[in-house]
């Protein structure tokens, strides 16, 4: 019976690993048009599926987990993918759906997970269930948010709800390339007037994309990151009419999104229940966990509404995205910033679920651009090093800055460099091509690529970075070697710690229960100048006498797998993160003692 224990047990405990792979895995965000043209696509000088393919070993051998594909479905590219025009076939530029099989396929076969972009709140003015819903077909009539308007002849918008870019642009239209519509009312855009919203409230739009989750489950993929998710529902009164939402006190600028208060268009309550529903389906597959991370840009309240329903019943997003490093931390940051960031985000976290720590994507400018090249590696430290997933966007590993770019008026020629009288506001300059190497166009492709690659793509690139001690990418891949380290997979957020030690430097410690094991300390020095740290503010466990430096900062004058004591003052450089591992320090006799209890008690369990 005892044998027959052990068995249930241990298989137990490995089937738990396979459905919790999420809670320490490493996602790599991969915008696929920009990563790697390798041919079997339908364009030159386009990303494809079979150019991810082929760069496979390089994202393994960075540490990586999970690969999350921005959308592949068919689309008019009026906005880069997320205007999807089908739902149900992948976009003939990346190659087929043969071609996206035979990918995925690849990516389980490298011991590698794949989630791609699902986008159920909007699609393009280009789909056929759009075009139906303008014409009044009786299946789509309802399929999206329309109103009439009010004032003379419905001149008058319904409501004074905004376009994301702000007033003067309402959310509301019924002209289509300056054309108006034949169907009198208008039609709901949170984005852009080519990306009209889905009217959930329609059951027949749920079960749409319920069926769609199960579909593409069903093709093997690992799961979705769900975009615009908060945009999902829209208050509306019975009779049919939109509120006006409020001014927000303090905002004066009527072009800013901030001017008015969202309360009618962001957060609806219909809309958890809506993301409890869809986590049903991906556990319907129970073979391995499949996930849904998702997108939010609200206070972190309300986001932890994402994970659970509040009574605890009902399930929610594994992964409800983190964005405290990209909204609350400047360039002029200090330590006790990203303290009170981290604690405050764990604070609300509720109790067994894990959070996920991002520091860019494809609408945020890239971290050499935003805080300077010189901390790109304090970025990824975090990334890495805090409890939780980390999730890293192409070209971050190596130090990819902004490239002033931006598209053509035609989606399908390629884009252009910025030129004396463009000022790079849109996102291009975050979507340029990987930087591979020196070659023509940084490696991406032979043809003219979609966009230019980045200026500085003859010296940042992977190429010139591949066995570079102190490169970007080689203390980014050793900080990926780190998370496997049991500190890493194992503690949990009563072993954290987090302190200032100075006006601009802090640590915080990864410590483990076990004492055979090691522990994790990071150091971090956001500062330009020498900092001075001693490590009694973090009260190692057992009062170790020496740490063992890891990982040290590209410029450092520490050396790897030296000692640091811990009773002496440290130099942390300008800029520098380091990485460092101990041992606790209690005694042979000790530990030895600890171990015999643990034993007894834990025979006397079984046996009982």
């Amino acid at each position: 019976m005892k044998f027959l224990l052990i068995f249930i047990a241990i298989f137990h405990l490995s089937w738990s690993a396979d459905l919790d792979w999420y809670k320490t895995a490493s996602f790599y965000q991969v915008y696929p048009q920009s990563f790697y043209d390798g041919g079997g696509g339908s364009r030159q000088g386009f990303g494809t599926f079979e150019g991810i393919k082929k760069k496979l070993d390089y994202i393994k051998d960075l540490g990586i987990d999970c690969i999350w594909l921005t959308p592949i479905f068919e689309s008019t590219y009026e906005a880069l993918g997320y205007d999807i025009t089908n739902y149900e076939e992948v976009d003939s530029r990346y190659g087929t759906e043969k071609g996206f099989e035979d990918l995925v396929k690849a990516i389980h076969e490298k011991g590698m997970k794949v989630i791609v972009d699902y986008v159920p709140n909007h699609c393009g003015v280009e789909h056929e269930f759009f075009k139906a819903s303008v014409a009044k077909n009786a299946t789509y009539d309802n399929w999206f948010v329309w109103a009439n308007g009010t004032g003379p002849n419905g001149a008058t918008p319904p409501s004074n709800w905004q376009h994301i870019g702000g007033p003067p642009y309402s959310a509301w239209n019924r002209h289509l390339n300056g054309v108006e519509i034949d169907r009198k009312e208008y039609y709901y855009a949170q984005f852009f007037w080519g990306m009209p919203d889905f009217n959930f409230r329609e059951p027949a739009v749920r079960k749409y994309f319920e069926d769609f989750l199960r579909n593409w489950l069903s093709f093997g993929l690992d799961g979705f990151r769900i975009d615009a998710v908060s945009h999902g529902y829209e208050f509306v009164y019975p009779n049919g009419t939109y509120p006006d939402e409020p001014i927000k006190p303090g905002v004066t600028d009527p072009n800013d999104f901030g001017y008015l208060d969202h309360i009618y268009t962001q957060d609806q309550p219909e809309l958890f229940e809506l993301v409890y529903r869809w986590r049903e389906i991906l556990d319907e597959f129970n073979d391995t966990a499949r996930i849904m991370m998702t997108e939010s840009y609200s206070g972190p309240e309300v986001i932890m509404k994402y994970y659970r329903s509040a009574d605890g019943k009902k399930k929610g997003a594994q992964l409800p995205f983190n964005f405290a490093l990209i909204d609350k931390i400047r360039s002029d940051s200090k330590a006790q910033d990203f303290v009170d960031v981290i604690n405050n985000w764990f604070k609300l976290l509720p109790d067994g679920e894990v959070t996920n720590w991002a520091i860019g994507n494809h609408d945020q400018s890239r971290v050499a651009t935003r805080f300077g090249v010189e901390r790109v590696e304090i970025f990824n430290t975090l990334v890495t090093m805090l409890p939780g997933t980390s999730v890293t966007y192409y070209g971050e590993e190596i130090g990819m800055e902004d490239a002033c770019v931006f598209y053509n008026a035609n989606r399908n020629l390629p884009g252009h460099r910025c030129n004396a009288t463009y000022t790079p506001t849109t996102r291009a300059r975050v979507r340029s091509p990987m930087q591979w190497d020196n070659t023509t166009n940084g490696g991406f492709s032979n043809n003219e690529p979609w966009l230019p690659v980045g200026e500085k793509y003859a010296i940042v690139n992977v190429a010139a970075q591949t066995g570079v001690p102190g490169s970007h990418l080689e203390i980014y891949r050793s900080l990926q070697k780190m998370r496997k380290h049991n500190a890493i997979k194992t503690s949990n957020l009563k072993d954290f710690k987090i302190v200032t030690m100075t006006e601009n430097s802090f640590g915080f410690k990864r410590e483990v229960e076990d004492v055979k094991q090691e522990s994790v300390l990071v150091l971090i020095n956001y500062g330009d100048r020498n900092e001075s740290v001693t490590l009694d503010k973090l009260e190692l466990f057992g009062s170790p006498k020496e740490v063992s430096l890891k990982i040290v900062g590209r410029k450092s004058e520490l050396k790897i797998d030296s000692k640091m004591a811990i009773d002496k003052a440290v130099v942390l450089a300008p800029y520098e993160s380091i990485v460092a591992t101990y041992n606790h320090g209690i005694s042979a006799v000790v530990i030895s003692n600890m171990l015999l209890i643990t034993m007894i008690l834990a025979l006397m369990n079984f046996n009982l």
